[in-house]
């Protein structure tokens, strides 16, 4: 799956790497299999998958913490300090790291 830019409203263009069709209406689907949950794209025409993302209970956990993280200054009406912007980093670069490896680790497989 190739990503183009942005359309208007924000939305990426979206090219198959399979067929090379466009695809314009993106919506994500979603699958639990076991403690594993994938949010995945479809290509319209030839059905290839393309997971977006995989997490496990433990990685949820982590993005919830995260977004409380970044949400508690703004809540707060201040600007973060840099040491609460280095920590929501180091754990922002950690979930999308174990990400990547739940991916690799737990291939979604669609039937079709």
């Amino acid at each position: 799956m190739q990503i183009f830019g942005m359309r208007k409203k924000g939305k990426s263009i979206i090219k198959c790497d399979k067929c090379s069709r466009i695809i314009n209406k993106a919506k994500p689907k979603w699958k639990k299999v076991g403690d594993i949950e994938y949010y995945y794209l479809k290509c319209p025409r030839c059905k290839a998958v393309y997971t977006i993302s995989a997490t496990d209970t433990a990685l949820r956990r982590d993005i919830k913490r995260f977004e409380e993280m970044t949400a508690k200054a703004q809540a707060q009406g201040r600007k973060p300090t840099e040491k609460e912007i280095q920590e929501a980093q180091e754990l922002l670069q950690a979930n999308v790291a174990r990400n990547r490896e739940i991916k690799a680790q737990y291939p979604l497989e669609i039937k079709l």
